[in-house]
């Protein structure tokens, strides 16, 4: 059998955002124990049970649970995280054990996994939960004020969380410790950081961390990936993100109008789309939408929205929480969906590479969407969403039934 190779757990740290280390933003948290918090030293991670083992099983061809994100994107042909980090790193996307281009890589990693010659060349940083929205599909480890809407519906913390959700972790030594840890990484061999929420662009100490970059030279040649809300936009933010090699601003859109308004509230959605006006000017943008059962039955003018703004489209389907899958809708709508899909493919061939081909990418994108559709519906996780859609119903502006009248057919469950 042939083992596929993942770059990360050798050129990749990753930082949570509850100040622990991890190993990617695709990793099944939930699977897995054994990380490490941030505030103790890098090597306690890189060289830990954690990483140790997960290195063996990659070499020796072992099944692997907590990648498996990464397995279900490429069975339904969509460029998974593990493609597009290989192809960064090594220049090529779908390695395997054996293959040359990481010979090097592996003679350099000990028996028992240990990696002795630590070439971290990219950073994922998750930086905390300081978020100004409160996306239904999201919870309160991305996003504190979720909470305030949780209170509002009598929920817990952990209600739709994937992991369990800490708070114990937000003091300032721990804070300062996480963000000292995560300098002390950028050296010339850093090539790319991609960042994720919470919201970056209201996060200070991720403002001072672009300031050192700067101050220190090395965002000149570093590639900087953020992902936002595109919320509050800065010019003292912007004119930092100016002086890195190439920013990457990844734009999460789930709606378009009401919707977007309604999933990721309190979205201003006439307001975003002028900051979006503004942004594109300067840096390059693609749009992140993450497909799931409020959003996907007008997913339609969401693509047809970004084509307009001639924007490279990641289609990304949600995995957690499972209650919001958009497999769990009914058949009908289902297949209303995929007719609905079926006009956006086209036959052009996607080649992986650093420059995106827009149109084969979201038909890759699409193409896996149309897939996940074929995924047998539950009727428990079909409950469960009626009761987050009728929670919602009470505290948002308006209904979603009124942005999208099909959603009628959960008054029969």
């Amino acid at each position: 059998m042939s083992k596929k190779f993942c770059s990360v757990p050798w050129r990749e740290l990753t930082f949570s955002s509850q100040n622990q280390y991890s190993v990617c933003c695709k990793w099944d948290e939930s699977k897995s124990v054994g990380l490490v918090d941030s505030n103790n030293s890098i090597n306690e991670h890189w060289n830990g049970k954690l990483m140790k083992d997960l290195r063996q099983k990659f070499i020796n061809g072992d099944n692997i649970p907590e990648c498996a994100w990464c397995w279900k994107d490429e069975k339904a042909n969509k460029v998974s995280a593990r493609l597009r980090r290989n192809q960064h790193y090594y220049g090529q996307a779908d390695i395997k054990i054996g293959d040359s281009v990481i010979a090097d890589t592996l003679k350099n990693t000990e028996t028992d996994g240990s990696y002795k010659a630590p070439d971290i060349q990219g950073l994922f940083i998750s930086v905390g939960d300081k978020c100004q929205l409160r996306c239904i599909h999201c919870s309160p480890a991305y996003s504190r004020s979720i909470l305030k809407d949780y209170e509002k519906l009598g929920w817990d913390e952990n209600y739709k969380a994937r992991r369990k959700v800490k708070f114990d972790v937000d003091t300032k030594n721990a804070t300062h410790n996480h963000w000292a840890q995560i300098k002390s990484l950028v050296t010339d061999k850093i090539v790319v950081i991609r960042v994720t929420g919470g919201e970056p662009s209201i996060n200070p100490q991720f403002v001072d961390f672009l300031k050192y970059c700067v101050e220190n030279n090395y965002s000149q040649h570093i590639d900087i990936f953020i992902a936002t809300n595109l919320v509050t936009m800065k010019q003292d933010y912007l004119d930092l993100l100016k002086q890195f090699r190439q920013t990457t601003l990844a734009v999460s859109l789930d709606g378009h109008g009401a919707l977007e308004e309604y999933i990721r509230w309190p979205t201003n959605w006439d307001r975003k789309c002028k900051n979006l006006d503004y942004v594109k000017k300067h840096f390059k943008i693609t749009v992140n939408t993450t497909v799931n059962s409020l959003n996907v039955l007008r997913i339609n003018e969401i693509i047809e929205w970004v084509e307009q703004n001639e924007i490279l489209h990641n289609l990304e389907i949600l995995q957690y929480p499972n209650n919001l899958q958009a497999r769990h809708l009914p058949k009908e709508l289902k297949l209303q969906t995929k007719n609905l899909l079926m006009k956006y493919i086209t036959d052009a061939e996607y080649k992986l590479d650093d420059n995106y081909d827009k149109l084969p990418y979201r038909t890759q994108c699409i193409k896996a969407i149309i897939n996940s559709l074929d995924h047998k519906e539950d009727p428990a996780m079909q409950k469960q969403l009626k009761n987050i859609v009728l929670g919602y119903d009470k505290i948002r502006p308006v209904k979603l039934k009124q942005i999208i009248p099909e959603f009628k057919w959960l008054d029969k469950i």
